[in-house]
């Protein structure tokens, strides 16, 4: 289930640092803690969060995110909004086992094992919602979509499906500011946070999935 998420403080005008990449950094995880205390955990209508492991295997170092009816933001807040007139977000994932019964065109079963998430800055103080774009893991094979959700306007998802064979990492690459732009018709403001989630607490059922590498970093394209 999505709910709106709350964005607090204020925020400087700045542009990025040029760490902002890798946002996990996995390669400083302990067992107790996979990430940094600059992630914050934020449950959804009271769910438990699921359980986050960092795992080893071929050489390659990732972030295991699965439990059985939960739902939880993992946000993290940027030190100094994006304000710059390009971003690329991205990252890999693979998609071990989707919650059972998940259809995402209904309300009442829209869960997902993992969704990435891109937090802009209020367009006006009177807005209690950040407008916000989850990019939405789908099983291979299934459908493209892209909808508001079905929890308000201001909140706005893209089903991306998984590629190649069952056990492959899928890389993904999104324009945030592009997309913005083109679902709200209007100049994205700064992007505020960036995170993930899970949430199968509609269809009370079991999720697994995997990511590593999420980096916001300056659109190579558009340097000139």
């Amino acid at each position: 289930m999505l709910l709106p998420i709350l964005i607090g403080g204020l925020f400087h005008v700045a542009s990025p640092p040029s760490q902002a990449c890798d946002l996990l950094q996995l390669s400083a995880s302990a067992a107790r803690t996979p990430l940094s205390d600059k992630w914050q955990v934020r449950a959804v209508r009271g769910e438990q969060a699921p359980t986050l492991a960092v795992i080893d295997s071929a050489g390659t170092r990732f972030l295991r995110v699965s439990g059985t009816a939960r739902a939880a933001w993992h946000v993290h807040e940027l030190a100094s909004p994006w304000r710059e007139s390009s971003a690329r977000l991205s990252w890999q994932w693979h998609l071990g086992v989707t919650p059972a019964g998940a259809d995402p065109a209904v309300a009442d079963t829209d869960d997902s094992a993992l969704r990435v998430f891109v937090v802009f800055a209020k367009t006006s103080r009177f807005s209690r919602t950040p407008r916000t774009i989850f990019y939405t893991a789908q099983p291979r094979g299934a459908p493209a979509y892209e909808r508001p959700s079905f929890s308000g306007n201001d909140l706005y998802v893209i089903g991306i499906a998984s590629q190649g064979a069952a056990d492959a990492w899928t890389s993904v690459s999104v324009s945030p500011l592009a997309d913005y732009q083109r679902i709200w018709k209007s100049t994205p403001p700064a992007i505020v946070a960036i995170g993930f989630m899970q949430d199968s607490d509609q269809t009370r059922s079991f999720a697994r999935a995997d990511l590593m590498s999420l980096c916001l970093q300056r659109d190579a394209s558009a340097i000139r």
